[in-house]
């Protein structure tokens, strides 16, 4: 694997999706994949995309057994939302704009556009979804970029760039937007997962260098309303092998991190790499 980003666990099927470009860049060197491991023994299983299919690959998300990732079709030159299940990987944008972050939540697709500021959301018509129509459109802040989903029925949206980087939340009934947490730790934050006993949310922060990185952990009161941010692990110690962080996944009590690339931190030799830790 090469610059690993976001993650996406499949419960039903106990799958670990993660997303593997070849680099940091959107050029025709950049072509991404989807690597499929089992999130119990670590196993590889399968990869979807071909050698020249998706460009600029981010992010992805399974809908009842279909792969959909974000990224741009060197054919349609186009970018958004992309079902790599379909084998012909037809672009279903809503605007020729990059897409980051994706959730499943009540069976629609949740996916947030960096450039835009705003996530939009998509009705599970595999395979091809619908955009759903919202009023004003959902926007919870600066670079929204991980998504993730919470039974107690909010998506959690982190926002990567300015003032208000942090978490966001968005109730899957109404579609409104509070503000979650917020942090003087919060620090280009990135992939976001949640765990459901005890509900923790746990966030990927990239960090403005790499020795900032780090993971946070937002307590709660189970009730999605936040009561603490505290750093769980940070790249600033060797032991805990992190790099670069962008993605992120819960399968139960064990936590995965993507390492990105990392050439000039004590940690590069986990660069590109997933770690499993236990909770």
């Amino acid at each position: 694997m090469n610059y690993l980003r976001n993650m996406f666990f499949d419960a039903a099927s106990n799958l670990l999706y993660v997303v593997d470009g070849d680099t940091n860049t959107c050029t025709a060197n950049s072509y991404g994949h989807i690597r499929v491991f089992n999130a119990d023994t670590g196993a590889y299983q399968n990869t979807y995309g071909g050698a020249t299919d998706v460009l600029c690959t981010n992010a992805v998300a399974i809908v009842n057994g279909s792969v959909f990732a974000t990224g741009t079709t060197p054919v349609l030159n186009t970018a958004g939302l992309i079902n790599m299940s379909s084998g012909v990987y037809t672009n279903r944008a809503v605007l020729n704009q990059a897409g980051y972050g994706l959730t499943v939540a009540n069976n629609q697709l949740f996916m947030a556009y960096d450039n835009l500021g705003s996530v939009v959301v998509y009705n599970n018509t595999v395979p091809t979804p619908t955009l759903v129509p919202l009023v004003p459109a959902i926007t919870p802040g600066n670079g929204p970029t991980g998504l993730a989903y919470d039974s107690a029925g909010y998506v959690y949206v982190t926002t990567f760039t300015g003032g208000n980087a942090g978490v966001s939340k968005i109730n899957t009934a109404t579609y409104a937007v509070s503000i979650f947490a917020n942090s003087a730790l919060f620090d280009k934050p990135n992939g976001i997962a949640v765990r459901t006993s005890p509900r923790e949310v746990y966030v990927v922060n990239t960090g403005t260098t790499e020795s900032l990185a780090a993971v946070l952990k937002i307590s709660t009161d189970g009730n999605g309303n936040s009561t603490g941010v505290s750093t769980f692990l940070s790249a600033s110690n060797l032991s805990s092998k992190l790099c670069s962080p962008v993605g992120i996944a819960i399968s139960g009590n064990n936590l995965f991190i993507a390492n990105g690339k990392c050439p000039t931190t004590g940690n590069s030799a986990y660069a590109s790499t997933i770690l499993k830790i236990a909770l």
